[in-house]
């Protein structure tokens, strides 16, 4: 049924396929395949494509050791069941990420993801800068953390909280929260520049990378921002 898949999926496209099999779900499971199986076929190829569903099935889930295993009056349903419980943890771990980045939905988050991340590692640099800090801190996480805290004017130790469930990292959202007004402020601006570095951080991180604002630290005042 594997190899008619594969010769189907180069002629007519998944979502064919699955119309195809959600019309007819009552003939397929008079010939054998059960609702549950039909379900996560259709669920594979309505979210994956062609070649890494055949891929994984082929190659990864090891189906001819299962069948070899298997009575010889065997179901579909019953053989791709073995196949997955003769299958390793990690080894499902790594088929359900193949499968997850075969998606074209999440290539796309990923990339945007990662995109991200390098710009603001990048802005995050300048930031470091004209703070005279050094700029290749940004690539070094926890010391990264620790002068992102003192440029909002907050010791280093609070890093700690994040040791302490709930309460620690309840207390350290209120820090990142309160440590955006500090930073506009040590920027040379107000309530509203802090509400921008809080909820559009990549536009108004931006500015600051950019502008001629002068980085000058002032002692935290909570009335600020109240």
């Amino acid at each position: 049924m594997l190899d008619f898949y594969e010769e189907l999926s180069k002629v007519i496209s998944n979502e064919e396929i699955v119309t195809f099999i959600d019309n007819n779900k009552t003939v397929l499971s008079e010939a054998g395949l059960s609702k549950s199986l039909l379900t996560t076929t259709s669920s594979l190829l309505k979210n994956f494509d062609a070649n890494t569903v055949i891929d994984v099935v082929k190659s990864d889930l090891n189906l001819e050791e299962a069948i070899k295993n298997s009575k010889e009056d065997a179901s579909a349903d019953s053989i791709l069941k073995l196949a997955i419980k003769n299958t390793s943890t990690p080894d499902k771990i790594r088929i359900m990420l193949k499968l997850l980045f075969s998606n074209g939905y999440i290539r796309l988050l990923t990339s945007f993801a990662i995109v991200i991340s390098i710009y603001s590692i990048f802005i995050t640099s300048y930031i470091f800068k004209k703070a005279d800090k050094s700029p290749y801190g940004t690539l070094i996480p926890i010391y990264r953390d620790i002068i992102h805290l003192k440029m909002c004017n907050f010791s280093p130790w609070f890093l700690i909280l994040i040791f302490i469930p709930l309460i620690g990292w309840l207390a350290l959202t209120s820090i990142y929260i309160v440590g955006k007004f500090e930073l506009s402020r040590n920027f040379g601006h107000g309530f509203l520049f802090g509400l921008g570095l809080l909820f559009l951080p990549p536009v108004f991180r931006t500015y600051l990378a950019f502008s001629d604002d002068k980085f000058t630290k002032r002692r935290i005042d909570f009335k600020s921002i109240m």
